[in-house]
């Protein structure tokens, strides 16, 4: 019997606009299209019949027309190439705008499962091998539980679901309604050979190994994450899956698609004894294809200057960020240091003043401390 071959892709985010990233930020919109050409490539380069999008193509319903003329040409590659397409929306671009991207009759041409109900799945046939695919792309407006809808029909062949979806105890965030939450318990008893998931940024992979004997032994969900970092904190590889099915087995291999890498890195101070230490940590970190965000942390006994030192590693990443969180009180002695007949003495104690007069602007007032604080520390004299 003839092998199948599968790509599952989600969350490519195109048209993400990145603002935190500042002067990068536009060069990084770029970077998650790459990415998706990497995928496109991919699915191409190892000769996949079928490329299936579990939702969130787009960071948004209405994307720029030029990003939209982009993609379509990248898909036109996969069907030039023999490729089936299969997508849902997801919860960035889903299909409850007037003006959302997928009501371009440019879609119609693919296996689309618009609705947020499944009625019957979408069955082709692939080089002999009967494909039953099952999908929603889910609507907030629809109050019925969609889960139902997608248990497995009767039918020879691979039964391939496609789900934008968050498991329950998911890290990441405070799951909502809207997340469409559920459990592997409630994926699994729906009897589907594959459920390719998106929504969680992360590459999963889980495997029922409690299936009752006599039931579809081939079941596997997977989250194949996103194809590029949009946060500092998913900081994993970004893979794409690609399956190799036939009757007997199914097997699934992670193909990495990343354009940059994303680093979110604590550095602990206490441990550092001077300036250089702490660039030789940062060092420790970089690479070209690295942003990150570095966050300093702790207790120092130098003076530390965040502009210049930012602005003196920088050049060893693609965008570097470095954020001071180390302990203010811990750091100076404050409490001393206000009752010294010094300038310095003399700043902390207006600054003290305007804390307890303007406590909402604490964080502000503190941080202004800090770097005056350090600054005096470069002149001992000063003080």
């Amino acid at each position: 019997m003839s092998k199948l071959k599968i790509l599952h892709t989600a969350d490519n985010h195109l048209g993400s606009k990145c603002s935190f990233l500042a002067d990068y930020a536009a060069t990084r919109t770029n970077d998650f299209f790459k990415a998706f050409q990497n995928i496109i490539n991919t699915a191409i380069s190892n000769s996949v019949n079928l490329f299936v999008l579990a939702g969130d193509l787009f960071d948004s319903p209405h994307p720029p027309l030029s990003l939209v003329q982009s993609v379509k040409s990248e898909f036109t590659k996969l069907k030039q190439n023999g490729i089936e397409i299969a997508l849902i929306a997801g919860t960035h671009d889903d299909l409850i705008p007037s003006d959302s991207v997928y009501h371009d009759s440019f879609w119609d041409d693919f296996i689309f499962l618009k609705d947020p109900v499944l009625q019957q799945p979408h069955s082709i046939n692939i080089q002999g091998i009967p494909i039953h695919i099952y999908g929603i792309s889910y609507n907030t407006l629809n109050i019925q539980n969609p889960l139902p809808s997608l248990k497995r029909r009767e039918g020879n062949g691979l039964h391939l679901g496609l789900l934008h979806c968050s498991i329950q105890n998911s890290p990441e965030w405070n799951i909502m309604p809207k997340d469409l939450p559920c459990s592997t318990e409630d994926l699994f008893a729906l009897g589907l050979n594959f459920i390719g998931l998106g929504h969680y940024h992360n590459y999963r992979l889980y495997e029922n190994n409690n299936a009752p004997s006599g039931s579809h032994p081939l079941q596997l969900i997977s989250y194949c994450g996103s194809s590029e970092g949009k946060k500092f904190h998913e900081s994993d590889e970004r893979y794409v899956n690609v399956l190799t099915y036939d009757s007997e087995k199914l097997l699934i291999e992670k193909h990495p698609v990343q354009i940059k890498k994303m680093r979110d890195v604590e550095i602990d101070l206490l441990s550092v004894t001077d300036i250089q230490h702490l660039k030789n940590k940062i060092q420790e970190i970089s690479g070209p294809d690295i942003l990150a965000k570095i966050t300093l942390k702790g207790e120092i006994d130098f003076p530390l200057h965040l502009e210049p030192l930012e602005e003196e590693c920088r050049k060893d990443f693609t965008y570097l960020k470095l954020v001071d969180e180390t302990d203010l009180y811990q750091k100076y002695p404050v409490h001393n240091i206000e009752q010294e007949k010094t300038i310095r003495g003399l700043y902390v104690r207006k600054i003290q003043e305007k804390i307890k007069s303007n406590p909402e602007l604490k964080d502000v007032y503190e941080r202004a401390l800090k770097e005056t604080l350090n600054y005096f520390a470069k002149d001992h004299n000063a003080y």
